[in-house]
């Protein structure tokens, strides 16, 4: 369980002060069902972490003897296979270390507002073997287990003991958690609720509902300064003015983009062309776009603003028209429409020069966000003959930032009374579980992490 409480401009509307996460590395009750030898029948299995003499073990009301003596009895199983078969599970327990340095890096970077607790279905004894273990323990500013508690996740009074001992706000907590059903608890009482089903996915998510967006979306530009090429689908760079222009239009800041000096006219290409003819014409768009960022000088401009006249039409047309009115309509329409990141971005920078507030569009874009601060590939044009498409992350990215900073100049809508009674997923967004999670708040955030970071042995695991 996680809880936040940072004073940050991100994401303002779901996470104020602090919010909680429950993070999973063991996979909770999922730890038992890598079983070896002994108990060989996976229903059998399943039957013996749900049934009643299990749920009162991991409760703390029976004692390791003789729940393994029952067991033995209503499963028709040798109790000496129970017991070996459980300890080869808890034996075949490692850290997962991927997912604590996730966890120490957002720790260590959220000046100190980040709490991570731990909340786990675990009997007494099994909690006292996995202290054993190599892990990072100091991470965790408390451990809550079933064990302790007496009462076993999903059960309500479980997270409500936790939420009570850590001060966390349910509205500001984030719980992770491998099981549907344990999720469900933490989103009924307020909290972000996240099943966990990749650890990628996890970490993707967790990464965008406590970073900044605009903060790690610069960091991704910075960072790849200089290399943000173009890209076929096919795998092939390509060093081009285009989206380099572009990137420079979004950010305003030369140091990212490599372009080619030119003083009058702009091609397409830098350097020699690829994949098309060993002449590429220098064209209109990357002239005009080149120099009206580049700040070229007056005659310059006139000179190829008098070359664009040869190129006028039958009817000497030489711009298009467009009605405001309708633009709007017709943008208006398309809020809402599936797209990457790259079509998101410019619909919703064009709304912005429409003056047309799109939270829609902006909350399909925010956790499209990559781990790494970027937004994927988007594809910009392709090629004609070949069909070859070209794309570019670096400008999917800028976009992305130029657009977030552009929505965010428009004032919040004021919640209706309606608007706030009927929106349970937007608080179920505020809170996340795992088998073993909840992180404290005051003022601050909270991380809980489920089963204690650790997870089975690839031999012995059947999760991924």
């Amino acid at each position: 369980m996680t809880r936040e409480g940072r004073n940050t401009k991100r994401r303002s509307d779901k996470y104020d002060v602090s919010s909680v996460w429950d993070y999973t590395g063991l996979r909770g009750d999922k730890r038992y069902m890598a079983l070896a030898s002994g108990i060989s029948s996976v229903r059998c299995k399943q039957g013996i972490l749900s049934s009643s003499t299990w749920i009162d073990y991991e409760r703390g009301r029976v004692s390791q003897a003789e729940c393994y003596a029952r067991v033995s009895s209503e499963f028709s199983i040798d109790s000496a296979e129970v017991g070996r078969a459980f300890k080869d599970a808890r034996d075949s327990l490692q850290s997962n270390d991927e997912l604590i340095s996730v966890i120490r890096h957002l720790k260590a970077h959220s000046n100190g507002t980040l709490h991570v607790f731990a909340m786990s279905n675990i009997s007494a004894p099994d909690y006292e073997f996995l202290r054993t273990k190599p892990v990072d323990w100091a991470l965790f500013d408390d451990i809550f287990t079933s064990a302790g508690v007496g009462e076993r996740k999903p059960n309500l009074s479980f997270y409500k003991a936790v939420l009570s001992s850590t001060g966390a706000d349910p509205s500001r907590t984030i719980f992770v958690d491998d099981k549907m059903e344990n999720v469900l608890s933490a989103r009924s009482l307020g909290m972000r609720g996240i099943v966990f089903e990749d650890h990628h996915q996890v970490v993707r998510t967790l990464y965008n509902l406590l970073g900044d967006p605009v903060e790690r979306g610069r960091q991704y530009l910075t960072l790849n300064a200089k290399k943000l090429l173009s890209i076929t689908n096919n795998g092939i760079s390509l060093r081009e003015n285009f989206s380099q222009l572009l990137i420079l239009e979004a950010t305003d800041n030369q140091n990212l983009v490599n372009l080619t000096d030119t003083p009058h006219t702009w091609n397409f290409f830098q350097g020699k062309p690829l994949l098309t003819t060993e002449e590429y014409p220098f064209d209109l768009d990357t002239t005009s776009l080149g120099l009206t960022l580049m700040g070229s000088p007056e005659d310059v401009a006139h000179s190829v603003m008098d070359d664009m006249l040869d190129y006028i039409d039958d009817d000497g047309i030489i711009q298009v028209l467009y009605l405001k009115p309708l633009l709007i309509e017709r943008v208006q329409e398309r809020i809402g429409a599936e797209g990457d990141a790259l079509a998101l971005s410019m619909r919703l920078r064009l709304c912005a020069y429409l003056d047309l507030r799109n939270d829609v569009d902006l909350r399909t874009l925010l956790p499209l966000q990559c781990e790494d601060g970027g937004w994927e590939i988007g594809w910009i044009y392709k090629y004609g003959t070949s069909s070859i498409r070209i794309g570019n992350r670096g400008l999917a990215t800028s976009l992305a930032v130029k657009a977030i900073l552009e929505m965010q100049r428009f004032p919040s809508p004021r919640p209706s009374p309606s608007t706030v009674l009927a929106k349970p997923e937007q608080a179920y967004t505020t809170a996340q579980s795992s088998p073993t999670h909840f992180l404290k708040h005051k003022s601050d955030s909270s991380i809980a992490a489920s089963s204690i970071s650790m997870r089975p042995s690839a031999s012995t695991s059947e999760h991924p």
